[in-house]
Order: C-alpha cells, then sequence, then structure tokens
C-alpha cells in the first residue's frame, strides 16, 4: 500500500505461517480496533474505515487456504478502500488547524502521484512478455515453482527444448510433485524421443492427481508410439470422463480404434472431435478415410473438401 515494490504474480507457500507472525498480527488487529471504538466520537471515520478494512479482508485472509499462494497483491484492492478512507478523513481533520495546510496537501498529493507513476512505468516493463514476467516472480521471490514452469513453457513454444528441460528440471527440485512441471517435462522428452522417461513422469503425475486429465492423453499418446494400443485407449477413456470436451483426445481415440480395425467406432470419435472443433482438419482428413473404407463416398468428400478449406497446402 506504502510503495508497490517487489510485487510478483504468485507467492510459493512456504507450508507455514510461523505462530509469533500469527500472534503478533492478531494483537496488532485488536489493539487498533481498540483504539478505533474509543475514538469513534472524535473520529467516527477510523472506525467505519478500520471495520471496513477488517470485514473486507476476512474472506481472503486465508484462514482456509485457496490454492496454492501464499497471499496475493489482488486480495488487498478492496480492503485498502477501508484505510483510504481513514487517510482522506483523517489527514484534513490533523491539519485543519495548521494555516498552509491546503498548499502542503497539494504539493504532497503532486509528489505521491508522481512517483507511483514512475513505479507504475518500471512496473509495467516486468510486464513486456512471458518471459520477463516470470524472471522477475524468481527475482521477488527466490525458488518459484511455478515461475520455473512458465519460463519452461516459453521456451518450449519457442522451441529451445534443452532451455525448457533446464527450467522444469528447477521447477520439480522446487517442488517435487508439481504435477503442471511432470507433465510439461514429460511432453517435451516425449517430442524428443525419450518415450520411457517421459512415461515415467506422466505415471507419477497420475500417482499424485489420477484425475489429471492432461496426463491421461499424454501417456496415451507415448502408449500409442510404443504399440500398446489398447492400453492407451484406456487411458483416453478415463480422460474424456474427466474432461469430455477435448477435440484432441477424441481424435486420438479415434486414431487408435482405426488402427485396431474397429472402423465403426473410430467413425464416433473423430466426429465428436470435429463437432468440438470445427477447424480440426486432421479429424476432417481421418473422418473422410474412416468414411471412404466403409463406401460412403459422398460424405467422406464432402469432409476432405473441408480439410482443405481449413489447411488448404
Amino acid at each position: 500500500m506504502i510503495w508497490p515494490h517487489h510485487l510478483a504474480p504468485f507467492y510459493p507457500h512456504s507450508g507455514f505461517v510461523p505462530i509469533w507472525q500469527a500472534t503478533g498480527a492478531g494483537l496488532f488487529l485488536v489493539t487498533i480496533t481498540v483504539l478505533a471504538v474509543c475514538a469513534i466520537r472524535q473520529s467516527p471515520y477510523f472506525l467505519v474505515g478500520w471495520l471496513w478494512y477488517l470485514g473486507t479482508l476476512v474472506p481472503v485472509i486465508g484462514l482456509i487456504q485457496v490454492g496454492s499462494q501464499s497471499m496475493a497483491d489482488r486480495y488487498t484492492y478492496v480492503s485498502l478502500i477501508g484505510l483510504f478512507i481513514i487517510i482522506a478523513w483523517g489527514m484534513p481533520d490533523m491539519l485543519a488547524k495548521w494555516r498552509y495546510h491546503k498548499p502542503v496537501l497539494i504539493i504532497l498529493t503532486g509528489v505521491l502521484l508522481s512517483a507511483l507513476m514512475i513505479n507504475t512505468w518500471f512496473q509495467v516493463r516486468i510486464w513486456r512478455n512471458t518471459q520477463s514476467l516470470f524472471k522477475h516472480m524468481i527475482r521477488v521471490t527466490g525458488k518459484n515453482y511455478f515461475a520455473y514452469n512458465g519460463l519452461g513453457l516459453a521456451f518450449a513454444e519457442e522451441g529451445k527444448k534443452d532451455e525448457a528441460i533446464a527450467f522444469y528440471i528447477k521447477a520439480l527440485k522446487a517442488k517435487p510433485n508439481y504435477i503442471n512441471a511432470l507433465n510439461n517435462y514429460g511432453n517435451i522428452l516425449n517430442d524428443t524421443g525419450k518415450l520411457d522417461e517421459a512415461k515415467a513422469l506422466f505415471l507419477r503425475a497420475l500417482e499424485i492427481k489420477p484425475d489429471f486429465a492432461d496426463a491421461h492423453i499424454n501417456l496415451g499418446n507415448v502408449l500409442t508410439k510404443q504399440d500398446e494400443i489398447e492400453k492407451a485407449i484406456v487411458h483416453y477413456h478415463k480422460a474424456l470422463r474427466i474432461a469430455p470436451d477435448i477435440a484432441e483426445t477424441h481424435y486420438n481415440l479415434g486414431l487408435n480404434l482405426s488402427i485396431l480395425g474397429k472402423t465403426d467406432e473410430a467413425i464416433f470419435y473423430y466426429r465428436k472431435a470435429g463437432q468440438i472443433n470445427p477447424n480440426y482438419a486432421d479429424a476432417h482428413t481421418n473422418l473422410g478415410s474412416a468414411l471412404a473404407k466403409q463406401g460412403q463416398f459422398d460424405e467422406a468428400v464432402e469432409h476432405f473438401i473441408k480439410a482443405l478449406r481449413i489447411k488448404p497446402h
């Protein structure tokens, strides 16, 4: 509130709060509350602002942990209005008897707003792109598994696989059971042909969170490459029970059923993939091929044409 500095989108939770901090904070809140009640006649805005602060802070104070962050700057936006009420009414009240209070307040306000504008300019530069943001998070918060994973994804999207792997490893050192890093690291290993290592990471992610749809899909992809088609189909079905609206899962399931010669079932899943994502060219192509096998040439041609409209080359 006083000086926005070293802010981050995500602050990792250490897993505990020191007793002295909780006790000290509790005593501080009680003391201010007592002072606000005692000053109700002289400064009623003090109690109003303080009760606003406490009342809006309670739902987000973390008595019941929500998410994996230790705190979040956004949770203070509404609560701080209460403290600003105290300042907005209190400053003129305190300086009312001073002859030069108006020009001094105007000058101080100008200086403060200018300083905050400059700080905002620096803060906006941090959000220049994904890499600048996550690198800043690491500088501010230290070993931030969320930031390491984010940097891994950013480098993976640029095709810099070695850099991506290095950050996924850092994320897993900071938090060994971080399922997103396990899944993303597994994807890189899958892409580079290290199928057994990728498989182990997806299985580990599923041990931690059995209803992790992405890990089921990616494990199915690895098993398909290893010609373990029936096992792959099992994981695609599990993924669909968890997240039924992912077009890729339906497509991959159709692909595996086609390999087993189950054309009717494959057609069903190709159709579903195309319904979820009408611009899924591969789904239209494979659906056309499956329909052609069954002699449904007119409909097959329709899907080939749709595929060509999406991807003319």
